[in-house]
């Protein structure tokens, strides 16, 4: 790297951005580009949606302009995200959670609602983000990706999964065992250390996933300890295995 560069680097550093090569090789987003692309994705099913962030990702970053199917259990959550996919004529959404049998069950709402789950934070989650403590509870419903999959319209779409729902993931998946021999990839939230109580850990979701046909195909850090630096949480991409 030059002398210049460096300076450069250092300067922009102090102010919270740094300044690296491109390597498309390395990046995450076009890997989850390439990969809608290369599967012929035409229906993602957004579960965890919270207001929608992900697919705005998917429609300004990832060129997708398919369909979308998002899930939000919260009320209010709900309510804004299907305000926001009102505009959208490929966007449609459902107020339920999906987990391993259906259901009802009583959901922790956190501050920032993007934390709220059906498991027990951690401190660990508390002291990295105190503003992600739980306010509120209410009771939602629960279905199973296996017994609305067909009711989605999803059986012969090429099928792309998307699961942010702190620390639910392994139910949702146990609840998707047959519909998991229908999708075509996967995106996953996994945590590095244990930040809600029984979730199931990087290590175990990787072999799952690979015990059901799919192979970690990227990753990306999305939660780290902002004192130590340490990664917490990231997001992995699965593609089927060759």
């Amino acid at each position: 790297m030059k002398r210049s560069h460096k300076i450069l680097r250092n300067l922009t550093r102090r102010i919270g951005i740094d300044i690296k090569r491109y390597n498309p090789a390395l990046d995450f987003d076009s890997a989850h580009r390439n990969l809608l692309e290369r599967e012929q994705i035409d229906l993602v099913l957004d579960v965890g949606a919270n207001i929608g962030q992900f697919v705005d990702r998917l429609r300004s970053h990832y060129s997708y302009q398919g369909e979308v199917i998002s899930f939000e259990p919260l009320k209010d959550t709900f309510d804004t995200l299907s305000k926001k996919a009102a505009d959208d004529s490929q966007w449609t959404t459902h107020n339920y959670a999906l987990g391993d049998s259906p259901g009802s069950e009583e959901i922790n709402i956190s501050a920032n609602t993007q934390s709220s789950s059906f498991l027990e934070m951690n401190q660990s989650h508390l002291n990295a983000a105190p503003q992600s403590a739980y306010q509120n509870k209410q009771i939602v419903q629960i279905e199973t990706l296996d017994r609305v999959f067909e009711k989605l319209g999803a059986n012969g779409k090429n099928v792309f999964l998307k699961a942010d729902v702190q620390g639910y993931e392994m139910k949702l998946l146990e609840g998707a065992k047959a519909s998991l021999l229908k999708v075509k990839a996967i995106r996953l939230e996994m945590s590095v250390i244990s930040l809600y109580q029984s979730e199931t850990l990087i290590e175990d979701m990787i072999s799952f996933m690979r015990a059901n046909g799919f192979r970690l195909h990227a990753i990306e850090p999305n939660f780290s300890d902002p004192v130590t630096g340490a990664i917490l949480q990231v997001d992995g991409l699965f593609s089927r295995l060759l």
